[in-house]
């Protein structure tokens, strides 16, 4: 196996070509496409008209195409709703899941000649997520840790996954703290959604926020549960793994002197190192 290298099998990989693919994507998605002229790898979100989160994925060139590095089970959906969109831009779409391999690599850097034919990028969101690499080709699973372990690291840190730790179509992206992760170039101009997403950053921040949080790890926790400050609701609980986990939650109520609870476990509450809002 080598050394801090996991595979990261639930990604899928849609490719955008034609002459117009990056002024398209543009309108569509909270990140900046132009940044690609001097960032090779892009962190961000596709919305709904009214700032909700549909989903989460990242950008790279690949020739002449555009590859979306997004969660395999809704790569489907998310062409469509881009299609949606489409009008009288030529775009083509394809799913190349077959033709990509999204790798994590922690602590150790590898380059394109240990890992084969590949694209290697820091990931954007959080130095301790380390790179991403993509392979054109298939490996051995065996060579790699299995997914699992790269979703313990990112829990452990607090950084949430669209498809894990929200209610899409329901959850801003404030709410889930993905502005703090570089999803957002507030200075680009026009996207689908920008109105809710710029207002709660300038003008008026929402009160939930993603927390980490802590809990005897023989307990198992549902994902969707109440946390609850009393007896009063205040959020859900998203990803957990081994008595750690985020949550979506109020935050003035979260850390309030109020013990939290999980059905009726007892969870303690902190905010990520990375997230930059205010707890009162």
């Amino acid at each position: 196996m080598l050394q801090n290298t996991t595979l990261l099998n639930d990604r899928g990989f849609l490719a955008l070509s034609g002459e117009a693919c990056h002024t398209f994507l543009q309108g569509l998605v909270t990140c900046n496409i132009q940044a690609l002229a001097h960032t090779p790898l892009l962190y961000g979100a596709h919305l709904t008209h009214q700032g909700r989160l549909l989903y989460d994925f990242f950008v790279f060139e690949h020739g002449s195409k555009l590859i979306l590095d997004c969660h395999k089970k809704t790569l489907m959906d998310f062409a469509k709703s881009l299609h949606h969109y489409q009008m009288h831009f030529d775009i083509t779409y394809e799913d190349l899941s077959a033709e990509f391999t999204a790798l994590a690599l922690k602590n150790t850097p590898k380059t394109a000649k240990e890992l084969g034919p590949a694209y290697i990028f820091d990931d954007p969101r959080h130095p301790q997520l380390g790179q991403r690499a993509y392979l054109i080709n298939k490996p051995n699973s065996a060579a790699h840790a299995p997914t699992q372990e790269y979703h313990q690291m990112r829990i452990k840190l607090g950084i949430p996954d669209v498809a894990y730790d929200c209610v899409p179509g329901k959850t801003i992206l404030s709410e889930l703290g993905l502005e703090f992760l570089g999803a957002v170039d507030y200075k680009k101009g026009c996207y689908l959604g920008q109105e809710m997403t710029a207002r709660t950053y300038y003008r008026s921040p929402p009160k939930k926020r993603p927390i980490q949080f802590t809990y005897a790890p023989e307990y198992t926790l549902a994902h969707g549960a109440t946390v609850k400050a009393g007896n009063l609701a205040i959020g859900q609980v998203f990803s957990t793994n081994q008595g750690q986990g985020i949550a979506v939650v109020r935050v003035q109520k979260a850390f309030s002197k109020t013990p939290l609870t999980v059905e009726g476990i007892k969870i303690k509450p902190k905010k990520p190192e990375w997230a930059n809002y205010s707890v009162e």
